[in-house]
């Protein structure tokens, strides 16, 4: 419910929703505001809590790993984690990092969640030096070191963290004088760092990826009336998004189609329908979530491999000129495919190449799927997956 809220807040009663623009819905529809903020507040308590849900079913899990379920450490895990995300104004007043409860906070939320769960189903550890430990004790003890943890990294936020990285990481690879090799380089730090549930810098809602590149190619396609010869044909804002982030990161709509191609498993099927629609407007959060893919090493390698390949296809297409460079700004929000139509203007070969990178993605994923089908399956049959 959540995510469809999402898809339909940021494409239809949002200003700069794909939907809105195109429509005029806000000079349209009545009280388009409020359906706006109402939306917001659902959302907010639905997909913008999952991080939250996830820290107590993560120590819940573990501790019945070793032997039974604890809702003491599913308490303890929940509580650890707004203690973590809290915020103190200059006044003194304590608030909580609401988007760090949601998808930004996944991977900080599953590790708390493991450490947490693992010290209660092993607190023989505390008796053997201390003797008998209460559980009052001990969750006295885990909230305290969360709350000296903040303290200590209060200025190590998730998107601090991430933009320290991403700014060494171009770096590094800004003295490369091949473009394409440093929007490689970033677009892949980008797949890692989504993969561990790390909110990574480039956002794929963000329309057209603005930058001083694409600005630059903008003003030159307006002053002369043409696609040919802009500035800076290959960049993160002609290869990447327009032809790598159908979905989301990963391009998750090649995985949508080949679950719905291959994949027996009812539930896997089941959960592609669902997503589809807000997929297609790349909002990909059901199948990062519901499907097997966020730190699974198996699907890791998809994840990175499909964007990449779709990359170096749209550059060979626009190193051999056979369709010009994606430079008109696109929601984000509009569907995956046809982003870099519009953005050439209508170009027919853009979108070609568009669905020939689709149909790449869709053959990458193919092979994972059915080993994520068989994992499922082995499960269901009680024996544990070893392929």
């Amino acid at each position: 419910m959540g995510t469809w809220v999402r898809a339909l807040t940021l494409s239809t009663f949002s200003r700069d929703g794909f939907f809105a623009q195109i429509y005029n819905l806000p000079n349209h529809i009545p009280y388009f505001n409020t359906i706006h903020n109402g939306l917001n507040v659902v959302g907010t308590f639905t997909i913008g809590i999952v991080a939250l849900a996830l820290a107590y079913f993560m120590a819940l899990n573990v501790t019945a790993l070793h032997g039974r379920p604890q809702y003491a450490a599913a308490i303890t895990s929940t509580v650890s984690f707004l203690i973590l995300n809290a915020t103190v104004s200059n006044a003194g007043v304590v608030g909580i990092n609401l988007p760090n409860l949601g998808i930004r906070g996944v991977f900080a939320s599953v590790l708390l969640g493991t450490v947490v769960g693992w010290l209660f189903s092993h607190d023989w550890h505390l008796k053997r030096k201390v003797g008998p430990v209460p559980v009052t004790a001990l969750l006295a003890l885990i909230t305290a070191a969360s709350a000296l943890l903040r303290l200590a990294l209060y200025e190590l936020a998730s998107s601090g963290l991430t933009g320290i990285i991403y700014s060494t990481t171009s770096l590094i690879t800004g003295r490369s004088s091949h473009a394409i090799i440093r929007i490689a380089a970033n677009t892949s730090l980008n797949n890692l760092l989504s993969w561990f549930g790390v909110p990574g810098p480039i956002n794929p809602l963000n329309p057209a990826l603005a930058n001083t590149q694409s600005s630059a190619n903008l003003e030159y396609a307006l002053a002369h009336a043409s696609l040919n010869n802009v500035p800076y044909p290959v960049s993160m804002g002609t290869v990447y998004q327009p032809f790598a982030m159908f979905g989301g990161v990963g391009m998750t709509l090649g995985l949508i189609i080949a679950i719905l191609w291959v994949s027996r498993q009812r539930q896997h099927r089941r959960l592609a329908k669902v997503a589809l629609v807000p997929i297609i407007i790349n909002v990909g959060t059901p199948m990062f979530l519901g499907y097997p893919l966020l730190l699974n090493p198996i699907m890791l390698i998809p994840y990175m491999v499909a964007p990449m390949a779709s990359m170096t296809l749209a550059w060979a297409a626009i190193k051999t000129h056979i369709m010009p460079a994606a430079v008109y700004n696109v929601p984000g929000t509009a569907p995956g495919p046809f982003q870099a139509f519009l953005g050439t203007n209508g170009s027919w070969a853009a979108l070609v190449v568009a669905l020939l990178c689709l149909a790449l993605s869709v053959l990458i994923y193919l092979p994972f799927v059915r080993i994520a089908d068989r994992a499922a399956q082995q499960i269901q049959n009680g024996g544990e997956y070893d392929d």
